[in-house]
C-alpha cells in the first residue's frame, strides 16, 4: 500500500510517523496521480494554471485556423522566412565588413 502525505507532497511505502493525527484516504493509483498533479499545480501562478487547463483547446482552435487557411498560412511562413532569411544575410554581412575593415586597420 501506497502512502501519500499531503503535508510534504510525497508518495512513501509507509505511513509517516507523525500521521497518526491526520486524516486519511484510501485512493487508487490512478486517483492518486491525479492529486499529485493538481497539487504541484496549485503552486503555479494563475496564468500558468489557466494555460494547461486549455492548452488541448488552444491547439484544436490553431488546427482547425490552419485548415480553414491554408493558403494564408503558406503565405505568412514564405514571408516570414524570407525575411529570416535576409536578416541572416545582412547580419552575416555586417560580419564580414568589420573583419574586412578590421584587418585593413593594421
Amino acid at each position: 500500500m501506497l502512502f501519500y502525505d499531503m503535508q510534504a507532497l510525497s508518495v512513501d511505502f509507509f505511513p509517516p510517523a507523525d500521521a497518526e493525527d491526520r486524516p486519511r484516504w484510501v485512493v487508487t493509483i490512478a486517483e492518486l496521480i491525479v492529486m499529485i498533479a493538481t497539487a504541484q499545480q496549485k503552486g503555479l501562478p494563475k496564468w500558468k494554471r489557466y494555460y494547461l487547463a486549455h492548452h488541448e483547446e488552444e491547439l484544436a482552435r490553431q488546427r482547425a485556423y490552419r485548415v480553414a487557411h491554408k493558403e494564408q498560412v503558406r503565405e505568412y511562413n514564405q514571408q516570414y522566412y524570407q525575411a529570416r532569411r535576409r536578416r541572416k544575410d545582412a547580419v552575416a554581412g555586417q560580419g564580414v565588413r568589420v573583419q574586412q575593415a578590421a584587418k585593413c586597420s593594421t
